[in-house]
């Protein structure tokens, strides 16, 4: 704590060999998503030679219970880091199949594709422009979907309107 010198790493350790599975029930959504943040933040930036595999494995367990957000930020953090190159394309493609199972509206979904796109940039700049390709195609979908279902929904309101302005018994 404040003024005390503290080991990171036995700490950082410690706090790796005491994860455990998320439970269905009575998720703690908010904790571990901040101990997922707060585990890559601190593994990304601990010397090498620091056990990462169990931090790796907890997340490839519990990547359901986290936020998409909090996802990113690991794909972000372990970019950073050599040791953990290999658990930041893995998460990556975890948020990327998210994404494209989701129901979200467009522009979520947009925007986390370009979120992720940003995280990724600094280990892959292939795998980011990747993302970014998605994004633009799903802006460019929404754009002509837009403009079909516009269309439809005038020509309907367009007959009913005729419909009705016909009809002698709702003209008067």
């Amino acid at each position: 704590m404040l003024g005390q010198t503290a080991d990171t790493g036995a700490e950082v350790q410690r706090a790796v060999e005491t994860l455990r599975p998320v439970p269905d029930y009575r998720t703690p959504y908010v904790f571990i998503n901040a101990a997922a943040r707060t585990g890559s933040f601190l593994l990304a930036s601990a010397a090498p030679g620091m056990p990462r595999e169990p931090f790796a494995a907890w997340v490839r367990a519990s990547h359901r219970y986290l936020s998409r957000d909090a996802l990113t930020d690991i794909v972000q953090q372990a970019a950073g880091s050599a040791e953990l190159h290999d658990l930041a394309l893995e998460v990556a493609e975890l948020i990327a199949a998210g994404i494209a199972a989701s129901h979200d509206s467009a522009e979520t979904r947009i925007e986390d594709l370009v979120r992720l796109s940003r995280a990724i940039y600094r280990l892959s700049p292939d795998e980011s422009r990747a993302y970014f390709e998605r994004a633009v195609q799903a802006a460019e979908r929404v754009g002509d979907d837009v403009s079909a279902r516009w269309s439809a929904l005038l020509k309907i309101s367009s007959a009913d309107h005729r419909a009705l302005t016909s009809s002698p018994t709702r003209s008067a």
